[in-house]
């Protein structure tokens, strides 16, 4: 982390969510297994962002795309995210304390009702943080939200 202050660091990081199947694959491990540890290296990297003063971060978790794969797979993405954004919701101290606005992008009526609701909550209870975004893409393309404009 003190290396990278040496110079100057962006003030937007935009993360891709991508290769966790291949990790899994490569390290002869379930696919939710991959998943799951992509998910605590994405909170190991949020932490890194607040700890630089990095004030917004873009993570684009689950592309439309995405809905083609296996249904199990999809399922267990879903759970996952729920799991982990109600853990964000348990530890809504940390959000206070950095003061940090989670925002959700793309179209949530294409996940579970479920899944909605906590997503709902984590925006509802972050809305008025003002020193840093989490933006958090779900059930995204480009070419959908410029049809949808």
């Amino acid at each position: 982390v003190k290396a990278l202050k040496a110079g100057p660091l962006p003030r937007h990081l935009g993360i891709i969510m991508d290769g966790n199947r291949r990790y899994a694959k490569k390290n002869h491990m379930e696919n939710c297994k991959g998943h799951a540890l992509g998910f605590e290296k994405l909170r190991e990297t949020l932490d890194w962002c607040l700890q630089l003063g990095i004030d917004v971060v873009t993570v684009y978790a689950f592309s439309i795309e995405n809905f083609k794969r296996p249904q199990a797979e999809v399922d267990g993405l879903m759970i996952l995210a729920k799991e982990k954004f109600l853990q964000l919701m348990e530890k809504s101290d940390l959000i206070e304390k950095h003061q940090v606005c989670v925002r959700v992008l793309g179209d949530i009526n294409l996940l579970p009702a479920d899944l909605q609701a906590v997503l709902a909550k984590a925006v509802h209870t972050s809305r008025k943080n003002k020193r840093a975004v989490l933006n958090v893409c779900f059930a995204y393309t480009s070419r959908h939200e410029i049809v949808h404009a």
